[in-house]
């Protein structure tokens, strides 16, 4: 696991319902994949809402992404 110091970008290649996460008085299931990380970030730790904008929905099943 990586903890940024401070706010920095970055970039997203998708986005997908998965396990809910509760942080600092909200709660979201948003997922994105990191795909400068090949992994996943709670979006709740993202800058904005729980959905990116502009950011494609992952279906259930699909594979999973690929750089």
């Amino acid at each position: 696991m990586t903890t940024p110091q401070g706010p920095s970008q970055v970039r997203v290649q998708c986005q997908v319902h998965a396990e809910q996460v509760p942080a600092e008085g909200y709660t979201n299931d948003a997922w994105s994949y990191r795909s400068d990380r090949q992994g996943w970030i709670s979006t709740i730790h993202l800058k904005g809402g729980a959905w990116q904008d502009g950011v494609p929905l992952r279906a259930p099943g699909d594979p999973p992404p690929r750089r």
